[in-house]
């Protein structure tokens, strides 16, 4: 089967408002599976491309069930399904492509989360310079600080129905307190739990990861890898901030081979790759490359991971 052609469509609607979410409500344990729509799968360099160029990105950001974002900025709010207003983002770190306090605070974001040292030194004064800037919503209302929750490494939280382990990520941010998170989504559903793993930006995985994101007990059904440099012939970046010995290949080949304990996703699922790098290749002939199990995301691709069945 060649999986590189498998379409993974689905609709994004709402669903049950539960606690700790104010959007469309996180999911009361009885949906199909987790809903991941990529708002964008660029990486930094992509601001100056033209939108109307073929080859155009956004930012990197998801859209998890309808009801809360992983990282947000100005570059995705055309990317939103009508109707869909999250007041939650869960960022990664403070880089710009991923960390607009100005786009969230016009979307009316409520509560954001984020790590810990990075909101001691700097978010709390972003998100207030935020609010003065834009005192008033774009429906009329009156613009509010949301409330900002500090994370810790490998310290799990719950939000609605989700259960969000932050995990290290490999990436320098220049603040000095600020350690980079990549997120581990579980998701419990009828027939088993969907386990995501949401690793940008990041060059390689942590130690820690393995030990504490994607036990044998409790392994990954889901990824979402960054692959800032060409993920054709390196499988993953090796610049300023994405150098390290392991690659995306690395990974996959090595440590979370599918069925082998720690990554066991349904048959057929391929690792997502976002966080793309300029190039001039298209989306076609990405796709056209890539080895089986590795699909590069789009922006306003719909995803649909459902509880592994080898876990049944």
């Amino acid at each position: 089967m060649d999986v590189r052609r498998r379409t993974f469509a689905m609709g994004v609607g709402a669903v049950t408002a539960t606690a700790g979410l104010d959007a469309l409500g996180a999911s009361s344990g009885d949906e199909e599976g987790l809903r991941v729509r990529f708002l964008g799968s660029g990486s930094a360099c992509w601001e100056k491309e033209p939108r109307t160029s073929k080859i155009f990105r956004r930012y990197s950001s998801v859209l998890i069930d309808g009801t809360f974002l992983i990282d947000y900025t100005w570059m995705a709010a055309d990317m939103l399904p009508e109707g869909c207003h999250p007041t939650t983002i869960v960022y990664t770190h403070s880089h710009g492509d991923h960390y607009d306090p100005r786009a969230a605070v016009k979307l009316g974001v409520k509560h954001v989360y984020l790590q810990r040292g990075w909101l001691l030194e700097d978010a709390k004064r972003d998100f207030e310079k935020a609010v003065e800037t834009i005192p008033t919503l774009p429906d009329g209302r009156t613009s509010a600080l949301p409330e900002i929750h500090p994370l810790d490494v490998c310290v799990p939280f719950a939000l609605g129905g989700y259960e969000i382990l932050p995990l290290p990520g490999n990436h320098w941010t220049g603040k000095p307190h600020e350690q980079a998170l990549i997120y581990k989504v579980t998701k419990r559903c009828r027939d088993g739990a969907v386990r995501l793993l949401y690793a940008t930006d990041t060059s390689g995985l942590m130690s820690t990861v393995f030990f504490h994101g994607c036990r044998k007990d409790a392994p990954l059904t889901a990824v979402i890898m960054e692959s800032t440099g060409n993920p054709v012939q390196k499988f993953g970046g090796m610049n300023i901030s994405h150098s390290t010995a392991s690659t995306v290949n690395d990974i996959f080949t090595t440590y979370l081979k599918p069925g082998k304990g720690r990554y066991m996703p349904n048959p057929g699922q391929p690792v997502y790759l976002t966080h793309i790098g300029y190039y001039e290749w298209g989306q076609k002939t990405f796709d056209e490359q890539l080895p089986p199990g590795l699909q590069l995301a789009h922006d306003g691709l719909d995803v649909l991971f459902r509880p592994s069945q080898l876990l049944a």
